[in-house]
């Protein structure tokens, strides 16, 4: 069986914490369409969580070392999140994924949220400066449709339908009623 692993970074912290669940929900819903579709793929998601405030640097180092050989060595695709923040582990994923993914697999968002300080202007500043495409999302579904047109250009003889506000594979409703926003180059 043929396997994509998704690194997904991100904040930790509200609503981006809600984000992360939404997208390991989504790709569930994907892995049993791909299973119902006899697609012979497995969407397997790696998720970075440093959450628990109990957590030693020395135990958050050897988490970190484990999160930088996953982007380095096994992702297929780097997808960041972030809210109103650019924290410092989530900058430094972007860097080694710069480094070792092509553009196109490399999916950087940034929610809408009403106020964002200046780490998230500098990083779509940079981002812009070097031709790195990203985009925005008010709703999670704009996330997900990125990612299954990042599928779909892997896989294009999979049974993917993207209509209207609907995503299928094969028979199965993945996403219905979404609020599609696509990612747009940051340079044209």
């Amino acid at each position: 069986m043929r396997q994509y692993r998704i690194f997904l970074g991100s904040s930790i912290m509200e609503p981006v914490s809600y984000d992360r669940c939404a997208i390991g929900n989504f790709i569930r819903k994907v892995n049993d369409a791909l299973r119902d579709a006899h697609a012979d793929l497995y969407i397997r998601l790696f998720l970075c969580e440093l959450e628990d405030p109990s957590i030693t640097p020395g135990v958050l180092r050897k988490k970190q070392e484990d999160y930088d050989r996953f982007i380095c060595e096994e992702a297929d695709l780097f997808l960041n999140l972030y809210g109103a923040h650019v924290g410092a582990f989530t900058r430094w994923e972007l860097q080694l994924a710069r480094q070792n993914l092509s553009p196109e697999d490399i999916l950087v968002m940034f929610r809408n949220t009403e106020t964002v300080d200046d780490t998230v202007t500098d990083l779509q500043a940079e981002l812009t400066r070097v031709q790195q495409n990203f985009g925005h999302y008010a709703h999670i579904d704009g996330v997900k449709l990125a990612v299954t047109e990042w599928l779909s250009r892997k896989e294009p003889q999979l049974p993917v339908r993207i209509d209207g506000s609907q995503i299928r594979i094969g028979e199965k409703t993945v996403l219905r009623a979404g609020q599609f926003v696509p990612v747009r180059p940051a340079v044209e």
